[in-house]
């Protein structure tokens, strides 16, 4: 399923949420084209102890452009809601300070030996906590999906 529409009254540009799109994608150029190297902090490793750097980089790598596409269509409406309620100067730290818990609490519960060289990447987790913040926050706004049958 994909949210194409959100009925959530826009007071102001959406700075923050631009911004965090386009820092996706231009992570994203950076791994395809080689500038960036995934070993470089961009994958959020099990199994290897904890790593800080990994906490806020991993969720600014994606695997592939249609997990990049899937994630910022998410991050485009909920992040309209959340950075329509906070204004994009409290909107901003959300997304790292949601990025960085998940991923601390996912490294730590994934450190057991049994997941050594397993990984994971991407927005998901902050763009949940957006969701989630979205909920709470104007639970009468309608989100218009797409559902996918295969």
């Amino acid at each position: 399923m994909l949210p194409y529409r959100c009925n959530a009254p826009i007071y102001h540009l959406p700075i923050g949420t631009v911004s965090l799109i386009l820092a996706n994608i231009l992570v994203f150029l950076g791994l395809i084209t080689g500038r960036l190297t995934l070993n470089g902090g961009w994958v959020l490793e099990y199994g290897t102890g904890l790593h800080a750097e990994q906490w806020l980089l991993s969720t600014f790598a994606h695997v592939n452009f249609s997990h990049l596409l899937g994630n910022m269509v998410f991050l485009w409406i909920f992040g309209l809601v959340t950075e329509g309620k906070l204004g994009w100067y409290r909107f901003l730290p959300c997304y790292p300070l949601i990025a960085i818990g998940q991923s601390a609490f996912e490294q730590l519960i994934f450190s057991n030996s049994a997941y050594a060289g397993d990984f994971s990447m991407g927005a998901s987790a902050a763009i949940f906590g957006l969701m989630a913040m979205a909920c709470v926050w104007a639970p009468m706004n309608e989100v218009s999906f797409f559902f996918f049958l295969f």
